[in-house]
């Protein structure tokens, strides 16, 4: 059967798609990449000819499936979204720190990282939150003038998961002259913690460590390679890591005719949760989330 064929728009050889899906669908010889669009020919013809050349968090989850630290009692996560700092490195980012353009600390890295926690735990049963616009301005590198910040870069999320656990995540904008990624899972048995230098998650390289029973401290663990799921060992490490794994995903299910990786319902669901957040925060008011995920407010 031949390869099927996939195009990508928006793939300049700077951005997301040139890191992760690019290389990505270079390792998964079920998908062949057969075209790319950006909104400049020229840069079109570059990521044409470029790319015409040749996770540890599913581990926990099993971990938690399997006992490893009893009840879940409770979740903590802190974030650096790594950018939407105090300055700007090139004027074509500015976009970032207007919240009409929708690129947010929330929008992005938060519900990034909120996707594998809800993956791993369950998802909210109410949630609370307080969005703040901390800095008011950001100053451009490239020539010291200065863009409004209307964007809330200090987000702050707190809830119950379903199965009773109380959650709490905090994302900040910029970088952390402390830990960027720490996400701590806390259960009546034992202990999980997911570390990372870089605060986006979706292409952080995580460290995961345990602990359990008589354990004074978490020591690290080593995720088994059937975990990998075919990925080479050095891609897997990379940003392109869980992206190659979830096309490697898709083509077993195009195969199998089975449906269980994230789909457009799915994404659906992600945005009414970043609808809830901001009605949460501005009513501050919790937010009831019922069977069918459809939000209701909560005096």
């Amino acid at each position: 059967m031949p390869p099927t064929g996939v195009g990508i728009i928006g793939a300049s050889t700077s951005g997301w798609a040139s890191i992760a899906h690019v290389p990505a669908i270079a390792a998964t010889p079920e998908f062949a990449l057969r075209a790319v669009s950006t909104s400049r020919p020229s840069s079109a013809e570059a990521a044409a000819a470029r790319y015409g050349v040749p996770p540890e968090v599913r581990y926990a989850r099993d971990l938690i499936r399997d006992g490893y630290v009893g009840k879940v009692l409770g979740t903590t996560m802190v974030g650096s979204g790594m950018v939407w700092g105090g300055e700007v490195a090139d004027p074509s980012q500015a976009y970032w720190f207007d919240n009409a353009n929708g690129a947010t600390p929330l929008t992005s890295a938060t519900l990034h990282a909120l996707d594998p926690l809800h993956f791993a735990l369950g998802e909210f049963g109410s949630v609370a939150a307080n969005l703040v616009v901390g800095r008011k301005q950001a100053t451009l590198a490239t020539d010291g003038s200065t863009v409004p910040v209307t964007v809330p870069d200090q987000v702050s999320v707190i809830g119950t998961l379903d199965g009773g656990a109380a959650a709490s995540i905090f994302y900040r904008g910029g970088v952390s002259r402390g830990d960027n990624f720490r996400w701590e899972i806390n259960g009546s048995e034992g202990d999980l913690v997911l570390t990372a230098g870089w605060g986006n998650m979706q292409v952080a390289e995580l460290t995961l460590a345990g602990g359990r029973g008589a354990d004074s401290a978490v020591q690290p663990l080593e995720v088994p390679a059937s975990y990998l799921d075919g990925v080479p060992a050095e891609l897997s490490r990379s940003a392109a890591g869980g992206v190659a794994r979830l096309y490697r995903q898709l083509a077993r299910e195009l195969a199998d005719g089975t449906r269980t990786v994230p789909d457009f319902a799915h994404a659906l669901g992600r945005h009414r949760l970043i609808d809830v957040i901001e009605r949460a925060s501005a009513t501050g008011t919790t937010q009831a989330l019922g069977p069918s995920r459809m939000m209701r407010s909560q005096a």
